[in-house]
């Protein structure tokens, strides 16, 4: 790729818990020439230690949605990928991934990546996929504006986990996506599935965003509504964070743990939490173990938890990032230190 040519971006976004980053673990080993930018709601960034390739370049940005309060941090994370690829500091990459928290209204990415002049010039912004779990469907997640702002903004709509969706399932899914964004490719997948050419760069004839430019001041959503056809359905250009009840907080712990008491621990307080519980992701210092123990929860079920082979960096101690829906300013903070509480007793 030569010095002239921009660099294609590829924006990952889907709700909480809807196969995001398990979807970049089975992407990765094809495009291995890719940098990765990986946004987390909380302080504490876990998903990104659970990269398995650790040769692709991945850049944290954590404290809040990429949407709204590290966007700006977007911008610099940006400029200093190329100037590091330029320089040499980094390996050379072809692409430029961005995994957006599932809190995140991915409008203003986009809006991000065509307003800076930069960016422009730099990078093009060449697809925007949005992952939607099959097994759970829309059910109960239409009432979340970020729901809706993640499907209507993507040209390629993934139904993950269609491993563990019926037929009928996967059926009235598709109708729903079709309904709420026709203009967008919709694929069922499964875990270690990954579609031909997803990651291509095909910028001209997939993305609907190519050749909009966006000057300060100007709403974005009126004209990309007019350039796809979407049927907007009367929605206006709001960011979705300005009224939501979504909160996060994250906790570490310095002691070892006993799996047997962690696990009664968790499923005891996850029990009596579920109806708040957006997500829920931890990795726990293990009595014994040589790595940590990957737990990851949502309102409706807990993953197998699966311990790993060694600790993705040099700290050892548990660490834990809470996603809940509750109008309360610091409902989060006070569930998962009454965890803690329960852990150290």
């Amino acid at each position: 790729m030569s010095e002239q040519q921009r660099l294609p971006v590829f924006l990952l976004t889907g709700f909480l818990g809807s196969g995001k980053t398990t979807l970049l673990n089975s992407v990765l080993p094809g495009y291995a020439d890719s940098a990765l930018v990986i946004n987390e709601l909380g302080d504490i960034g876990i998903d990104d230690q659970l990269i398995e390739d650790r040769s692709v370049p991945v850049t944290l940005l954590a404290g809040g949605c990429v949407c709204c309060t590290v966007r700006g941090s977007l911008g610099s994370t940006l400029r200093n990928l190329w100037m590091s690829r330029r320089s040499g500091a980094v390996p050379p990459f072809s692409r430029v991934i961005i995994e957006t928290t599932g809190a995140a209204d991915p409008w203003g990415v986009v809006e991000s990546l065509m307003r800076d002049s930069f960016l422009q010039r730099h990078y093009a912004l060449a697809s925007v996929l949005t992952t939607v779990d099959a097994e759970r469907g829309l059910d109960g997640l239409l009432a979340f504006p970020e729901v809706i702002e993640q499907v209507l903004v993507a040209d390629t709509l993934l139904m993950s986990r269609a491993d563990r969706a019926s037929e009928s399932q996967l059926e009235t899914l598709q109708a729903t996506l079709s309904r709420l964004n026709p203009k967008a490719a919709i694929l069922a997948i499964q875990p270690g599935q990954v579609p031909d050419g997803l990651l291509d760069d095909q910028a001209e004839t997939r993305c609907r965003y190519t050749g909009l430019t966006i000057n300060a001041g100007v709403s974005l959503v009126p004209r990309v509504a007019a350039a796809g056809g979407m049927a907007m359905q009367g929605m206006a250009a709001t960011k979705a964070h300005a009224n939501s009840t979504i909160q996060s907080a994250s906790l570490r712990l310095p002691q070892p743990l006993e799996q047997w008491q962690l696990m009664r621990a968790l499923e005891q307080w996850l029990g009596e939490n579920a109806r708040y519980l957006l997500r829920f992701k931890g990795l726990f210092y293990i009595a014994g173990e040589p790595g940590p123990l990957l737990v990851q929860a949502v309102s409706y079920g807990m993953d197998e938890p699966r311990l790993l082979p060694r600790w993705p960096d040099e700290e050892r101690n548990s660490r834990m990032v809470l996603i809940i829906n509750h109008a309360s300013p610091g409902m989060a903070q006070g569930l998962l230190e009454k965890l803690a509480a329960q852990l150290s007793g």
